[in-house]
């Protein structure tokens, strides 16, 4: 029994002085007020927020950059997370005055203003209903908010540094405690409604659900040099991958749209692309700052990460190309992966039966992209959404670049 109490003791002590050692090596940093902490396409994909270390919260053109609304203006607070409600008609933002502040994306207004954290709010997510979002911050149990009410309720899951709701917005999944996750049915936060799933090897720092809701994708840090990615089958609780990254904390981890790939975010200046078939890393791409944020646009052709600040714009060139550059370089857009099957998903996945009509009816080869990319500019708001025009005409111009 002593054995047993001792050994939970040290457990504890290590998981305290792991999370301090983060801490300390997170604010340690050469602060840049230009770094990009988050970045996020809206959900039609024609749009980018991003939130920098100065405060800054703009909304830019997802195809050619341009900023449409600046939402604060404020070198007092760091903005760490930001997450468009599933409408595209509101954007959460968290940071580090302890605040969580719902704004107008058509207007650039502030609508709604939440107090109840204190610490930096560091992560939030927006339930699929469009009315509650859950908040964590550093230390603390998080807060689901009714957007309709203003009222919080809080889920008793001690410190918490992520939460994330399932794709069918039955379950929410909070991390932070050592070496487990728990997961909370919508509407019950206390602790003895929680499913536990035990094992991790440190802490969930970031979290991502594919979009079955079948794995949830954990960015793990057991010391400040050394993190993970873990990826669990929620409904058995068996560990289905892990990736050692062996780097410093992961700030961000997304699924692709279509479930091939994860992508991370890392402050050792690396964002890692994993090929979910294999394991493997399919690409590291290395920058000039810290990567705090990724995020891949809602078709799935386009990943977008902030990572270089204006003052040492560019990519180490051996990584993918990158075909477009906002915001004074400050964030960076790739293809990852292009290829002709990715080119007919999200094809199939979001073209409209009125625009296939109007196109040539043959396969997609290599020799026809040049006429095909011709033909998706040619397509209308009303023949095809423009995310997803975006998307394939980056795909199909990626390969052609390949082949040149």
């Amino acid at each position: 029994m002593i054995r047993f109490i001792l050994t939970k003791y040290l457990v504890l002590c290590f998981a305290v002085l792991c999370i301090t050692s983060m801490v300390t090596a997170q604010t340690s940093l050469p602060l840049n007020s230009n770094w990009i902490r988050a970045i996020v396409w809206s959900p039609d994909g024609t749009q980018i927020a991003f939130g920098t270390q100065g405060g800054i919260i703009q909304i830019l053109d997802g195809s050619t950059g341009q900023r449409l609304l600046t939402l604060q203006n404020d070198a007092t607070s760091p903005i760490y997370t930001l997450n468009w409600s599933p409408d595209g008609l509101k954007l959460a933002s968290g940071g580090f005055d302890r605040l969580v502040k719902i704004w107008d994306t058509h207007t650039g207004g502030l609508i709604q203003t939440f107090a109840g954290h204190a610490a930096s709010v560091g992560d939030l997510d927006w339930h699929p209903d469009g009315i509650h979002l859950a908040s964590a911050a550093e230390y603390e149990n998080p807060i689901v908010w009714d957007t309709t009410t203003g009222v919080g309720s809080r889920v008793s899951a001690g410190d918490a540094f992520t939460v994330q709701w399932s794709p069918d917005g039955n379950i929410l999944a909070v991390g932070g405690q050592y070496g487990q996750i728990r997961l909370y049915p919508i509407g019950h936060y206390n602790y003895e409604n929680a499913r536990i799933i035990e094992g991790l090897l440190g802490i969930a720092w970031r979290m991502a659900w594919d979009e079955s809701g079948t794995n949830l994708a954990v960015g793990i840090t057991y010391t400040p040099e050394s993190s993970m990615v873990q990826v669990w089958n929620v409904a058995t609780n068996q560990l289905i991958y892990n990736f050692e990254e062996n780097t410093s904390n992961m700030y961000s981890i997304k699924w692709s749209p279509d479930n091939n790939f994860l992508v991370t975010a890392s402050v050792d200046q690396t964002v890692r692309i994993w090929d979910m078939a294999t394991g493997l890393p399919i690409e590291v791409i290395q920058t000039q700052d810290p990567a705090f944020s990724v995020d891949f646009s809602p078709f799935g052709g386009r990943l977008a990460f902030g990572a270089v600040s204006s003052e040492t714009a560019g990519l180490q060139q051996d990584a993918i190309p990158v075909i477009e550059s906002f915001a004074d370089g400050a964030i960076q857009i790739v293809v990852p992966a292009p290829s002709l099957e990715r080119l007919q998903a999200i094809q199939a996945a979001c073209m409209t039966a009125l625009a296939l009509a109007t196109m040539d009816a043959q396969e997609i080869t290599v020799d026809a992209l040049p006429d095909y990319v011709a033909q998706i500019e040619a397509l209308t708001d009303a023949e095809i959404p423009p995310g997803c025009a975006a998307d394939l005409v980056a795909v199909a111009e990626a390969l052609i670049a390949e082949g040149q």
